[in-house]
């Protein structure tokens, strides 16, 4: 947790309207750092949950799941980024005497772009204020909009809204059902990256290696920066006899896994057809376990793969992805 500063210190005055800090120090000590959860409330005795879209719905099936994620900087030292499908709540504009939460306003990028992004939590009895954002007063401009709080108004629809008075309206579940099955059901086979943080069981890109790693472009480190506009190449400008591997150290061993990956933009040449999953525990000594051959993006109209639960079997450390045949018949 962290210490109070003489600038988180400044705004327990300057932000009057705002919760004290032992509200927010509750609030840091009870979010786990990039975990998912649900993000719900409750309207005249009906539960309602945040989804993707900037709306609230009754059905749980259409929730959003978000990964929060704490956040260094700001006047309050630190904040929550929330994303959610690979959109993030940001900061608002400014409607009269309170701001709307609008999909339009979502930022898509996947960086973490200013202090704007960190919303700030505040726990009393169970129930989360949510601040817009991690920035300085003003009397004007983003600082103004900035101190409003998360609430929702009632209208056509129960749609998430924002106010100047803080609102202990909202509730966090971590769901056990917000696994990688639940991210390839509900996004149709294209995971959002924030996956990688939540289930991946690869968290440094030192742990994945290659038996032909392409020496002028494409890392391994581009697998694990949380953009698709990278990507890892194998070898093109060097041969190398065997077929090209892609193999995995993961965090612990593990029996059951799911991978998913999505094919480079620039062109449609050399896109896996057959693709052997090898397991080892020593990482030298590997077994095949399964060889799999359909429903792979070889074709334009299908950019990306996510695979159905892989049993190894028992439970392994080390995983090796081998690509035996190409939709361009080369390696």
């Amino acid at each position: 947790m962290l210490l109070m500063t003489a600038t988180m210190m400044a705004w327990t005055g300057a932000y009057a309207a705002d919760p004290d800090d032992a509200e927010y120090q509750a609030a840091l000590a009870a979010i786990e750092d990039d975990a998912v959860y649900l993000i719900k409330t409750d309207v005249s005795g009906t539960t309602y949950y945040v989804t993707t879209a900037g709306t609230l719905t009754s059905v749980k099936d259409e929730a959003g799941a978000f990964i929060i994620t704490k956040t260094a900087g700001g006047a309050f030292g630190t904040g929550f980024r929330i994303d959610g499908n690979g959109t993030r709540f940001t900061n608002a504009p400014k409607s009269g005497d309170y701001a709307v939460l609008d999909v339009a306003n979502y930022s898509t990028t996947t960086g973490d772009r200013a202090d704007w992004e960190r919303q700030i939590l505040f726990l009393k009895d169970g129930k989360y204020a949510i601040r817009s954002c991690n920035t300085e007063y003003a009397e004007s401009g983003w600082g103004d909009t900035g101190r409003t709080f998360w609430t929702y108004t009632v209208g056509e629809a129960v749609t998430p809204s924002y106010s100047y008075t803080p609102a202990y309206v909202w509730e966090f579940d971590k769901d056990v059902t917000l696994n990688q099955q639940y991210y390839k059901s509900k996004t149709v086979k294209s995971w959002p990256i924030f996956i990688q943080g939540a289930a991946g069981l690869v968290k440094d890109a030192g742990k994945y290696s290659s038996n032909a790693v392409e020496p002028t472009e494409g890392s391994l480190a581009a697998l694990l920066d949380d953009t698709y506009t990278t990507f890892f190449h194998s070898a093109w400008s060097v041969s190398i006899e065997d077929a090209h591997y892609l193999q995995a150290e993961l965090t612990e061993a593990t029996q059951k896994i799911q991978f998913y990956f999505k094919k480079r933009s620039q062109n449609n040449n050399n896109r896996p057809t057959t693709i052997v999953v090898s397991a080892s525990n020593d990482g030298t000594t590997f077994t095949d376990i399964t060889t799999l051959n359909e429903g792979f993006p070889t074709d334009e109209s299908v950019i990306d793969y996510a695979s159905n639960v892989v049993d190894l079997g028992a439970a392994y450390k080390h995983v090796r992805f081998t690509v035996t045949a190409t939709n361009s018949g080369s390696k």
